[in-house]
């Protein structure tokens, strides 16, 4: 038979449409999670808003807090001890300090095992949280210890707290990895797949290609039968001189037509209802010693060309 003469990205294009289609659900799955997340307003949640210091800290918490920027940076100086303690299973693990100014009473919850009765200066990362009752809770039980009627601080107190352990610490890391992980992963996937397309004998598809030779000379050869020797092709069904070239959607297979020591035709009966009620007919080449292939077509006359041309 006449050779066909027709340019073709040969094996290592067959190996690109292979890894693209065991990639294709992981990328579907990527795009979702980047649409999802592109709709859902997390940037407030992850963005970190520097307070500069002020003479009156309420009106600058009042106004993050209602816009949704709650985690906040903040240098609070001169912290006096409430005497009130945030604990867990019986430890302290943070405690509430205050300190005043043009506005009243600020409080602040700063994570500490051992609290002092005077912090100078502490630069911390924290959330505002909105909490009247807790306020005077602190308030009720600082005047208890102090003699100090609590009703002469009544409205001079900020009812906004700036709490360290209530920084979302690892709601920002998981935000992070959900976000970075699937652009890491599709940048991943386009690098593998363009370091297949330029080495394609580092697949892991290419390494059976080992019991033909070297990976490498057995994929060139190929390539440059299919570019220049190319006998038959119909369908994922490719025949050169020395291959036979099955490209399926997640795997290709590579049979060398000289190491083929058996060949038969048989009707699959019972997988016809598969195929739109037509039979398939399955060829199988055999090679006790090296090699063992099936190859389902759809028509006795596609089997039968197959068979023609190889024989």
């Amino acid at each position: 038979m006449e050779a066909i003469h027709i340019k073709r990205g040969g094996y290592r294009r067959f190996l690109v449409k292979n890894t693209l289609a065991m990639a294709l659900p992981m990328l579907v799955l990527l795009c979702v999670l980047v649409v999802l997340l592109s709709r859902i307003p997390i940037s407030n949640r992850i963005k970190d808003n520097d307070i500069q210091p002020t003479e009156t800290l309420y009106d600058e918490l009042d106004r993050l807090y209602k816009a949704g920027d709650t985690n906040v940076v903040y240098n609070a100086t001169d912290l006096r001890y409430s005497g009130y303690n945030y604990m867990i299973d019986g430890q302290i693990k943070a405690a509430y300090y205050y300190n005043i100014d043009k506005e009243g009473i600020n409080f602040f919850l700063i994570k500490t095992s051992n609290p002092k009765e005077h912090i100078d200066e502490v630069l911390y990362k924290g959330q505002i949280v909105k909490d009247s009752i807790l306020v005077e809770h602190i308030l009720s039980n600082y005047s208890e210890m102090s003699d100090v009627n609590i009703n002469i601080l009544e409205g001079y107190v900020n009812p906004y707290i700036i709490s360290e352990p209530d920084y979302p610490y690892v709601y920002i890391i998981l935000v992070y990895v959900i976000v970075w992980l699937p652009m890491f992963i599709g940048l991943l996937i386009v690098s593998y797949t363009l370091l297949i397309f330029i080495i394609p004998s580092l697949h892991p598809q290419s390494r059976r290609l080992s019991i033909y030779g070297r990976p490498s000379e057995v994929i060139a050869q190929i390539d440059e039968e299919i570019r220049e020797n190319l006998l038959f092709h119909k369908g994922n069904i490719y025949i050169t001189n020395n291959y036979m070239i099955v490209n399926y959607i997640t795997r290709t297979d590579v049979i060398k037509l000289d190491l083929v020591k058996y060949l038969s035709k048989n009707l699959v009966e019972n997988n016809s209802h598969l195929n739109g009620g037509r039979d398939i007919y399955r060829l199988t080449f055999s090679n006790p010693e090296k090699l063992f292939f099936e190859v389902d077509c759809t028509s006795e006359d596609l089997a039968d060309e197959i068979v023609e041309n190889i024989l």
